[in-house]
């Protein structure tokens, strides 16, 4: 090993010089700090990152971020850097009200973005014209999960409620809610994509669907369960295919007072061949009967007219609100794990 001992200012690189300045400044405001007038003080640093290796750079940016509450500085610093921009917006997700990011686009005409996307930030600064979000992973308990949330998504666009899913990909994995709800602790992996549960993983007590069935009140004794950002749950407390078969049976069970719908199906070709008493006789269950097993035999039936006659949509065009609600919750948690992706570090 060859060390040099006669070093000296001339020896010194352009990086090593400006971490110079700058330790320089901290132990100023070190100095400072230790009076009993002392109240805080702002550090300004241009091009922070000059002439410094990447990993250089985040050891300086982490130096910085403890000092800054050690010492009481609010300190502002500019840069090119992708290594300092994204570690900025990792911060800023964690905590909007400490850091931000203000991005100046353009150059004959600049302008102020506050980018929430380090994928985004990453394209303009490389001059790129167009730029298409990471499609988002969704995980659900299985295959009837996922389709009782497309049926729900379906009604919505049906009714013109004003929403937009970031572009997303959902995967049944057959797992329970205890289980799914666990994985991001096990992982950091499913931190990263949504998670939709079953209605009746909104309360750690479950109901049977015969229970409800006598006495659909019996929900007003749950407690709802709180889902970390990236989970969201079908609505109500029912299973898949109690939620779909609660709203059949109103729909056949009083048929005069939805007379609207059954008289739609009768203006489709399609569906003309519907009646409340076919769906009565095909899909109703004896009391004595009815029980989750027996639902899940019939779930293919379930999801076929449901799907056919637009059920759904039908349902909720009295109730918006409720399904408003779920659609936003459901936009809010994938547009949650969307900006996770682009502020990646990939």
């Amino acid at each position: 090993m060859y060390l040099q001992l006669n070093a000296s200012a001339e020896t010194q690189s352009v990086g090593q010089d400006n971490i110079g300045y700058i330790v320089n400044s901290l132990v100023d405001f070190y100095s400072l700090s230790l009076s009993e007038d002392y109240e805080g003080g702002v550090l300004c640093i241009d091009e922070v990152d000059a002439s410094l290796h990447p990993s250089a750079q985040v050891n300086l940016f982490n130096l910085l971020n403890r000092l800054s509450n050690e010492l009481n500085l609010q300190i502002f610093l500019t840069s090119h850097s992708l290594t300092i921009l994204k570690e900025i917006i990792s911060l800023k997700e964690k905590n909007a009200d400490q850091y931000q990011l203000v991005y100046f686009k353009g150059v004959s005409t600049p302008s102020i973005m506050k980018f929430n996307s380090y994928r985004l930030l990453k394209a303009d600064l490389f001059q790129e014209l167009t730029f298409k979000k990471p499609e988002t992973k969704v995980y659900c308990e299985d295959k009837m999960t996922k389709d009782v949330f497309e049926l729900l998504v379906n009604a919505a666009e049906l009714l013109d409620l004003n929403f937009k899913l970031p572009p997303y990909k959902i995967i049944p994995i057959f797992l329970g809610a205890d289980q799914l709800t666990k994985l991001p602790k096990s992982d950091t992996h499913f931190s990263n994509v949504a998670i939709i549960l079953d209605g009746d993983a909104n309360s750690k007590k479950k109901i049977k669907i015969e229970e409800y069935m006598k006495d659909s009140t019996i929900v007003k004794s749950l407690t709802p369960r709180e889902l970390s950002k990236n989970f969201v749950s079908l609505p109500e407390y029912l299973s898949p295919e109690g939620y779909l078969y609660s709203i059949i049976y109103e729909l056949v069970e009083n048929d005069r007072d939805h007379y609207k719908f059954w008289r739609t199906l009768d203006e489709d070709p399609e569906t003309a061949l519907y009646s409340s008493d076919k769906i009565k006789e095909r899909l109703i269950i004896k009391d004595s009967e009815l029980c989750l097993d027996a639902l899940k035999a019939e779930s293919s039936d379930l999801l076929t007219f449901s799907s056919e006659s637009n059920m759904l949509s039908y349902y909720y065009s009295t109730k918006q609100e409720d399904l408003l609600r779920w659609i936003k919750r459901t936009q809010a948690v994938f547009e949650h794990v969307s900006n996770r992706l682009m502020a990646s570090r990939i």
